[in-house]
């Protein structure tokens, strides 16, 4: 059994009222359970960090509930019972099953689905989720298809990604699809707010509502990262001497060294880097990166933003993803080109970064130094772009 007493898993939702910023998909998903309709497969998609494979386990806990309490899970039933380690993040119960395809996602994947997917459940349903559902590989594809074709009534697959373009579309087409996005930086916020309260974490008001408020827009919507990130806070100030111990620049440098090297703040540094043409501080970034794959993606989801301020802010730019933008620093020393030049610019450098995200992904080579090549070659095209201003 997991030891784990992080405050990540400690404060796990444990019921549909627990999760913050996705109602659309909280909805749909209790519409499902009202009219007992569980569909044979799901496919949960979003970013990291947002709930897809908590909201997995949640259906899976309504639906094999055999006593709802006012359309909540009774909790004492043989079923809640048994699911309470997976929903603890502990363990998985008999009848709720997590593969992880992104360490299994090949055959020896399909096989061992084959071994089990006829046996009949405990209680109601036999659920099987796939996390990382697009590493499936494309022959495992083959075999889940058929799979989720001849397995019997009460098994039922949930499939979490955050590529559902990777996922084949022979298996798209048998999903009940829904859509977790990115969570308001206010919402995460005050729930951070929340946790740090019920831990007893004696930070004077207005400083912890800003150390919220700061973790909340540096991880950009990831609960969990979020979480994460309260977490070292919080063992930093007990390191620190305590809360009465935490002044202007205790709580400053407690910023910098904990919240401020964050992957979106890392971004935000490193294409204003760009802007500037900085090679030393992009490569300072760029060393400091733990995740090239995801530190990819966020440059990519950047430059969408800066794309969008450029053709029309009125109707493309997203107000919810303005903290991408914020610490950005675009210089007033810049070559003059008009707006259909900067956003051809901006056209090969979202290529270049396309690129760089498949080679990595593909373990082409180092992905350190695609990462270093990329930057070299935006740096060349960024030259003279003027920022939206």
């Amino acid at each position: 059994m997991s030891s784990d007493n992080s405050l990540a898993n400690k404060h796990r939702p444990r019921l549909f009222g627990d999760i913050i910023g996705q109602d659309s998909a909280v909805s749909t998903m209790r519409g499902m359970i009202t009219r007992g309709e569980f569909r044979s497969s799901s496919l949960l998609s979003g970013p990291p960090g947002v709930g897809k494979t908590t909201l997995a386990r949640l259906l899976a806990l309504y639906f094999n509930c055999s006593n709802l309490q006012m359309g909540e899970p009774c909790g004492t039933c043989g079923s809640c019972i048994s699911l309470r380690p997976l929903m603890d993040g502990q363990a998985d119960s008999p009848d709720v099953i997590e593969l992880n395809a992104a360490l299994h996602g090949g055959i020896d994947l399909i096989r061992k689905l084959e071994s089990i997917v006829t046996l009949s459940p405990r209680f109601r349903y036999r659920v099987f989720i796939m996390d990382e559902a697009q590493q499936i590989t494309a022959a495992a594809f083959g075999g889940a298809l058929k799979i989720l074709e001849d397995s019997p009534q009460k098994t039922k697959f949930i499939f979490c990604t955050t590529n559902p373009e990777k996922i084949l579309p022979a298996i798209m087409d048998r999903c009940l699809r829904l859509k977790l996005f990115d969570i308001d930086r206010m919402l995460v916020a005050k729930y951070l707010y929340k946790i740090a309260k019920l831990e007893n974490f004696n930070l004077p008001d207005d400083r912890l509502k800003a150390v919220c408020l700061a973790i909340s827009t540096s991880t950009g919507g990831s609960v969990r990262e979020a979480i994460t990130l309260l977490d070292s806070v919080i063992s930093y100030v007990v390191g620190s001497g305590g809360a009465d111990k935490i002044d202007d620049v205790v709580q400053q440098k407690m910023l910098s060294e904990v919240v401020h090297s964050t992957p979106s703040v890392m971004v935000q540094r490193y294409i204003s880097a760009l802007f500037s043409n900085s090679k030393t501080q992009t490569f300072l970034v760029i060393k400091g990166v733990d995740n090239p794959e995801y530190f990819v993606r966020s440059i990519l989801e950047t430059f969408h933003q800066i794309l969008y301020r450029w053709i029309d802010t009125k109707y493309l730019a997203d107000d919810n993803k303005n903290w991408l933008l914020r610490d950005i620093s675009f210089p007033d020393q810049l070559a003059g080109r008009n707006a259909l030049s900067n956003t051809q610019i901006i056209e090969t450098v979202l290529d270049d970064y396309c690129k760089a995200l498949e080679r990595i992904k593909s373990y082409m080579s180092d992905p350190l130094s695609i990462l270093q090549a990329t930057t070299l070659r935006v740096m060349r095209l960024l030259q003279g772009v003027q920022g939206p201003v």
